[in-house]
């Protein structure tokens, strides 16, 4: 069982981004797209998360308007 968890473990030790250091919107954007799992420490709330993502020096939001908006 202890195997089973460090697996897990490990998986989230390597997908895990520092918002602190320029260029972490590029690296969430990165993991996100090839496996699809990103790790960071201090998003405690949705709103922070929302915010997190929607700052434009991110870029990890993208916002596109509806196809059958007029």
């Amino acid at each position: 069982m202890r195997r089973v968890q460090q697996l897990y473990t490990d998986a989230f030790v390597r997908n895990r981004v520092d918002l602190a250091v320029p260029g972490a919107g590029e690296k969430i954007a990165g993991r996100l797209r090839d496996t699809g799992l990103v790790t960071v420490d201090g998003l405690v709330s949705r709103t922070a998360v929302l915010a997190c993502a929607t700052q434009e020096r991110n870029g990890i939001l993208v916002e596109r308007p509806e196809a059958h908006a007029a």
